[in-house]
């Protein structure tokens, strides 16, 4: 199970952002785990690097999303949204190159219906995972102490050292076997709520299948 998914009713305040920052990571190792079931050959040995496409990153993108809302200060923070968040880090570190590179091209594209920019951060993660350097972003952003402090509460992730290595070297460990390729506007089955500070996923329900033509509906009378 997801932590986005995750019921800490039964805790208390302080108990339950322990238990999220902690399940936050987890979350990501256990999706980068699967993720790392590559491909042997008859030898068993690995044929290359497994392509990750759209559907098989949705979990990995999704996690790293909730990694970033999670103890987020602001606003938009609070409408799940990190993307104000990102371009502080990039207008601070004007020395790293590649982060300047992948907020650019993702300030370039156009998204329908975006007016919080939720679909926006979301393409940034995909940019940061097909360019294979994931792990080199969020470690641009926990040195960033700055930028920080504006905008992490001390029960983020981005607030512990410690769930912030360990953050970035499961990322790492990844990147040496993965590579990615998806899209930037792959529509998503999950939207984010704040639930009490927590971050939630509300998944979308599938739509219907279309009625068959020249067959009319059925109607059901209770009671009969």
């Amino acid at each position: 199970k997801l932590v986005g998914d995750l019921n800490t009713d039964k805790m208390d305040g302080e108990a339950k952002k322990k238990a999220f920052a902690k399940f936050a990571v987890d979350d990501v190792a256990g999706v980068w785990k699967k993720l790392l079931s590559v491909d042997k050959n008859k030898e068993g040995k690995q044929k290359g690097k497994k392509l990750v496409g759209d559907m098989d990153a949705e979990d990995a993108v999704s996690c790293i999303e909730c990694v970033l809302l999670f103890g987020l200060k602001g606003r938009l923070a609070a409408r799940c949204s990190f993307w104000s968040f990102i371009v502080d880090i990039s207008k601070c570190r004007t020395d790293s190159k590649f982060f300047q590179v992948d907020v650019n091209f993702v300030k370039s594209l156009y998204f329908e219906d975006d007016r919080l920019n939720q679909k926006r951060g979301r393409a940034w993660i995909r940019q940061c995972l097909n360019a294979g350097r994931l792990d080199k972003a969020m470690g641009i952003i926990s040195t960033t102490p700055k930028v920080l402090a504006r905008w992490v509460r001390p029960y983020s992730v981005f607030a512990s050292p410690v769930d912030t290595t360990r953050l970035i070297a499961i990322l790492k460990a990844c990147s040496s076997d993965v590579r990615f390729e998806v899209q930037m506007h792959h529509h998503t089955r999950y939207t984010w709520k704040m639930v009490d500070g927590f971050p939630t996923r509300v998944y979308r329900k599938p739509r219907p299948p279309p009625a068959p033509r020249n067959e009319k509906p059925v109607s059901v009378v209770v009671g009969r």
